[in-house]
């Protein structure tokens, strides 16, 4: 059992490789306390880390009987964007254990890219890569080496478990069964639906077009939730949406926009593959 209400292991990232299907399993494991919100980011976050230790840990309330504690945050492996992240934890939790899910590394932009086109439906994939702004996102976070390197400078590699997302979709049962016995609990219990794929690929999506955030902000909203049932409550929400399907177009690479963003990764991904154990040409450019 543990100490107190704090994590004793971190799945870091890397985003749109697999975390929320990682997260939603390891949390139906009965041994194992995750928090009903995925991605507490109180590490990455400056202004969540200025709430400070005691509201970090109230997250947490309730793990008291579980033999493992979690905190599913892929911005904790966004080093140029949260360069504080690594040294956080290592200072907070030094006894931490980590579980890194990656996948190939220009799926994972693809994958990111359309996650976000409604926001930026004029922004194509080539765009979207080459718009300066955006870049410690879109490229650095498939830069795998360089990510996890921010955690090898703290915690020895016997803490940190690389799990390839390419194999996690081939054969979920056996790969989490690795996660379970990495994280110390019951690797035998069964979870349900290992295979289920949370967030899957995106070839159209849903847009909420109301002012249903303003709604939520409402005086009207805020009685409503002291004084009416929930199930009423949801009713009225559901209501008040007026909802788009935005039809996502296929990924079309200029050549050399790709040639570019391959000269940004390879070596990153050599040096990553080869450590990890995995033949230089794992990941097919």
């Amino acid at each position: 059992m543990i100490a107190s209400n704090k994590p004793t292991f971190f799945v870091i990232g890397a985003a749109k490789s697999g975390t929320t299907s990682l997260y939603s399993l390891l949390n139906s494991h009965p041994q194992v306390f995750m928090p009903e919100k995925k991605e507490p980011k109180f590490f990455s976050n400056d202004t969540f880390f200025a709430r400070g230790w005691e509201w970090y840990t109230s997250l947490f309330e309730g793990s008291e009987n579980a033999i493992a504690v979690g905190d599913a945050t892929p911005a904790y492996s966004s080093r140029t964007e949260n360069p504080k992240t690594a040294g956080r934890i290592a200072e907070a939790v030094p006894e931490a254990k980590f579980i890194y899910i990656v996948r190939h590394p220009l799926k994972r932009i693809e994958s990111l890219w359309r996650f976000m086109f409604p926001k930026n439906p004029e922004m194509d994939i080539n765009a979207f890569v080459r718009h300066e702004p955006y870049n410690p996102w879109h490229l650095d976070r498939s830069r795998y080496w360089f990510q996890i390197s921010a955690y090898r400078n703290f915690f020895s590699d016997d803490r940190i478990l690389v799990i390839f997302f390419e194999e996690f979709k081939e054969n979920s049962e056996h790969e989490l069964k690795r996660c379970l016995e990495f994280i110390g609990v019951d690797p035998e219990i069964k979870i349900e639906n290992p295979d289920k794929i949370y967030n899957k690929s995106l070839t159209s999506i849903v847009e909420d077009r109301s002012g249903y955030k303003k709604f939520q902000q409402s005086i009207a909203f805020k009685a409503m939730r002291a004084m009416i049932p929930k199930k009423i409550r949801d009713l009225l929400v559901r209501g008040s949406r007026l909802r788009k399907t935005i039809e996502i177009p296929p990924i079309q690479w200029d050549e050399k926009v790709y040639e570019w963003v391959v000269e940004q990764l390879k070596n990153d991904s050599m040096q990553f593959l080869q450590h990890y154990g995995k033949p230089g040409d794992y990941w097919k450019y």
